[in-house]
């Protein structure tokens, strides 16, 4: 079984979010602004108008999930050793039905998992933690994508853990510095579980 080291695991992904770091924080800032203003649009007028309301909320979703699929692409780009780019944001738009399905799904068992008592929940996510990177790897398939990241993660559970731990205590740092520092910590932290998926990729089909 081959563990992880964090301290190598952070030197590699720092390597790679210095050498794309205008593309990370370009996509990322572009991300937060658009989804940032498209949510400024419900003021309390359309608020007082419901079903203005619910369909201004669909198109928020409907443009989130195309720039969450456009940032895994983005992230496998750069840990794969291919040129990402920043129109990569929306050119996989075919993929997110079934990745807005897989997203429900994982959410559900990760949720009945907490009527299991908490230990199956986390168990549920780490299994699956990985599902959204195996889905747009292989452009489609969400039972294949479940299957592929519960692979993947067999025997690497305690170790993936410590990993996402260390994540959020990452992020809750940025968090503290006034919320500027998730500008850097998110991006690092996606990339970095990025290049995990790769390690484990790579390490399950040798």
């Amino acid at each position: 079984m081959k563990t992880f080291n964090i301290q190598q695991l952070f030197k590699d992904t720092w390597k790679l979010f210095e050498k794309h770091i205008l593309v990370l924080l370009g996509a990322y800032i572009a991300v937060a602004l658009i989804i940032g203003g498209s949510g400024l649009l419900m003021d309390e007028q359309s608020i007082a108008n419901i079903p203005a309301m619910i369909l201004l909320t669909l198109l928020i979703w409907l443009i989130a999930a195309i720039f969450a699929v456009g940032i895994i692409q983005i992230l496998l780009d750069i840990v794969e050793g291919k040129d990402p780019k920043i129109e990569t944001l929306w050119s996989r738009g075919e993929l997110v039905p079934g990745y807005v399905g897989l997203q429900i799904l994982v959410a559900v068992i990760v949720f009945l998992g907490l009527f299991l008592f908490i230990f199956p929940a986390f168990i549920f996510w780490i299994t699956f933690s990985f599902a959204s990177f195996a889905f747009v790897h292989r452009g489609g398939g969400i039972l294949e994508s479940m299957v592929d990241s519960k692979n993947i993660t067999k025997g690497h559970k305690w170790n993936l853990l410590l990993i996402f731990i260390f994540l959020i205590i990452l992020n809750m740092a940025g968090a503290a510095l006034f919320g500027v520092g998730l500008i850097l910590t998110v991006p690092f932290s996606h990339l970095m579980v990025a290049l995990l998926y790769t390690k484990l990729r790579d390490t399950s089909n040798a």
